[in-house]
């Protein structure tokens, strides 16, 4: 192999891949980035086995051939050369020379034909989603996910459902439950599947600077891939059962306030100062002339603070973990808030009539 690049581009297409790079593995080969000539341009790739990223920059192909490079190192030595091009020139025993104006570096590098081949997703079923929205609806859902496999591994995911003109996603830790809708024209048959909630982190990265453009989503039992204006993100899908969420949606509410969620957010971000030295829950009081917002610890003090609201229905005393609480309402930050509750100790519902098909539903504490 023996290509010119321009710095610029390699410095791009590094950090593109670099996120999916583990910082150490039993096999040394996934801590590289393939370097491979394609169609007249290079290609790079990364993976960890359970998910991969693929990119293509610009190149002077002078030679075609591949070479795997170990991707940190080699990334901190692109981020420091001079905006100019640069040459890379595959030797023997897989040294690759690294080299621009006067200087050279020589850096050791793996067999290409060992690294693992990018997972190789059948384009057949699939749909298109606009940029944003994808980020919208990923930003919606994926901090409700599961950090831990302790319980139940499809937890840890983002479910996807694609049914009836609809795209669906939704996360489930055990105690709140994230879910949002948006139109797709796909008219297929309806599908559904599971992708790791740090995929879909990844996803909405990559997708993060495209614009309107669409993201093409293809899915096959067990992987799915997403095309993100000519970037690949491939993974596999997380083989389990997602929990229906759908049944634990409660028929009807007894209480209901719609309130002014930057000031309902703020108050509650300021009431969950306390708990951090203290008990870990802040108390919502709703009665006809708002919510009243307390917080208690001992060696720190207390919080008491009104928040004006319309109320519908019984007034209701809760309690909650801040960070779920605060979690929810920052979905919904800047448009007219509805808080919804069924009774003290059950679920309530965090939405606004102006963020249609969400719905955010998290359990309360007993004090």
């Amino acid at each position: 192999m023996n290509i010119q690049v321009a710095q610029s581009s390699l410095l791009w297409g590094l950090n593109i891949v670099s996120r999916v790079v583990p910082s150490s593995s039993p096999m040394p080969i996934l801590t590289g980035v393939l370097i491979e000539t394609w169609k007249g341009a290079a290609r790079l790739t990364a993976t960890d086995l359970e998910s991969a990223v693929q990119c293509t920059i610009p190149a002077r192909i002078m030679q075609e051939g591949a070479a795997v490079l170990p991707l940190k190192l080699f990334a901190e030595l692109v981020r420091r050369l001079p905006p100019q091009d640069i040459t890379l020139s595959l030797r023997e025993n897989e040294m690759v020379a690294i080299t621009w104006e006067k200087a050279q570096y020589n850096l050791n590098g793996f067999k290409p034909d060992e690294f693992p081949k990018m997972m190789m997703v059948e384009r057949e079923r699939g749909v298109e989603v606009p940029a944003d929205t994808l980020i919208e609806m990923i930003k919606s859902t994926v901090y409700a996910a599961a950090s831990s496999e302790d319980r139940n591994i499809s937890l840890t995911g983002v479910l996807v459902q694609v049914k009836q003109g609809k795209l669906t996603m939704a996360t489930c830790d055990g105690i709140r439950i994230a879910c949002i809708s948006r139109d797709t024209d796909y008219g297929g048959q309806s599908y559904e599947f599971i992708v790791p909630a740090k995929v879909m982190q990844e996803v909405a990265r990559l997708s993060s600077g495209v614009d309107d453009t669409p993201v093409k989503i293809f899915f096959t039992e067990n992987q799915v891939l997403f095309d993100i204006n000519s970037v690949l993100l491939a993974s596999r899908l997380i083989d389990a059962k997602f929990p229906d969420y759908q049944q634990i949606i409660p028929n009807r509410y007894y209480t209901s306030m719609a309130l002014d969620s930057n000031e309902f957010f703020s108050a509650c971000e300021r009431a969950a100062l306390v708990p951090r030295e203290g008990a870990n829950y802040i108390r919502l009081q709703f009665s006809a002339s708002g919510v009243v917002i307390t917080s208690a610890a001992s060696s720190v003090g207390t919080v008491y603070e009104e928040v004006p609201g319309v109320l519908t229905g019984e007034p209701l005393d809760i309690s909650f973990n801040p960070r779920f609480l605060l979690d929810g309402l920052k979905v919904v930050l800047g448009k007219p808030l509805v808080f919804d509750g069924t009774g003290p100790s059950s679920i309530a519902c965090i939405s606004s009539p102006e963020f249609r098909d969400f719905f955010y539903l998290v359990l309360p504490l007993r004090r």
